[in-house]
């Protein structure tokens, strides 16, 4: 899900605990950076969902895992899988 300046927090909350159990997805963690960052600019201190609840610290400490994961496995998708040889002359 892409974020916009017309998302309301209502939607950044429910992406960010979609996507909770990000690790090993690169999808999953991409989103729940975007919430992140959309949440540490749009809400106050404190936000909950159910019986989940997050403070700013909180989404403070998950983005550098998350930034460092999705910046890995953003280079890693553009490196090249295989090489490139020439014919070995003896």
């Amino acid at each position: 899900m892409a974020l916009t300046s017309s998302s309301t927090t209502a939607q950044a909350k429910a992406q960010l605990f979609d996507n909770l159990a990000w690790e090993g997805n690169s999808t999953k963690a991409l989103d729940a950076l975007e919430a992140i960052r959309y949440l540490l600019i749009a809400e106050p201190d404190e936000l909950s969902r159910g019986d989940r609840q997050f403070k700013r610290a909180d989404l403070l400490q998950l983005l550098p895992p998350l930034e460092k994961f999705v910046q890995f496995n953003q280079t890693k998708s553009s490196r090249c899988t295989f090489t490139r040889g020439g014919a070995k002359y003896l």
